[in-house]
């Protein structure tokens, strides 16, 4: 039997060890500054999946096989 964890899951990427069971989630990355005024600054959005390693388990698992089945 395969033991369920990222590593083996329909959702997890090896490279770049991504979850993609979910859409990105958005994160702040950075602040910038207007260009018309040196006061107002505006964040650096940008959206990244879960980094995971291959021995993690989130309770949402789904065999590796099904991915074959898809396709």
């Amino acid at each position: 039997m395969v033991q369920e964890s990222c590593g083996t899951c329909h959702f997890y990427m090896a490279s770049p060890r991504v979850c993609r069971r979910y859409p990105p989630h958005p994160m702040v990355v950075g602040i910038k500054q207007g260009l018309a005024n040196v006061n107002q600054h505006e964040p650096m959005i940008s959206a990244f999946f879960p980094t995971m390693l291959p021995t993690g388990w989130c309770g949402e698992y789904r065999p590796e096989e099904e991915k074959m089945m898809e396709h």
